[in-house]
């Protein structure tokens, strides 16, 4: 297993215990996990230890991709209709809660 189990926060041992895949990211010296749920943790440590950056959220889809924008320095949560910018706040290697702001794609007129 490539997560420590005896190290992972409680909140993310439950997400991942329902067999989810997480998706990773890296943005400087973080790595960030994602689940469907929209919960991120985040690691300054390769892994060796995780903290919750933002809880699972309810109602806003199932997150499809994890993506970073170096340029502005956020994560983007990908869900079928709706992009979520995510900026994680760090101070002193200890995350602040984020804001999650939704961007709304616009409708291609490929769904039916």
């Amino acid at each position: 297993n490539v997560f420590r189990n005896e190290q992972l926060p409680r909140s993310m041992e439950k997400i991942l215990g329902k067999g989810k895949c997480p998706m990773l990211a890296t943005m400087g010296n973080v790595i960030y996990l994602a689940t469907e749920s929209m919960a991120v943790f985040g690691s300054f440590n390769f892994g060796e230890s995780w903290s919750e950056v933002l809880p699972a959220q309810q109602n806003k889809g199932a997150v499809m991709e994890l993506q970073v924008d170096q340029t502005s320095a956020q994560l983007l949560l990908v869900t079928k209709n709706t992009v979520y910018q995510l900026k994680p706040s760090i101070n002193k290697d200890k995350f602040s809660t984020p804001t999650l702001v939704p961007i709304v794609l616009p409708d291609t007129g490929l769904n039916p």
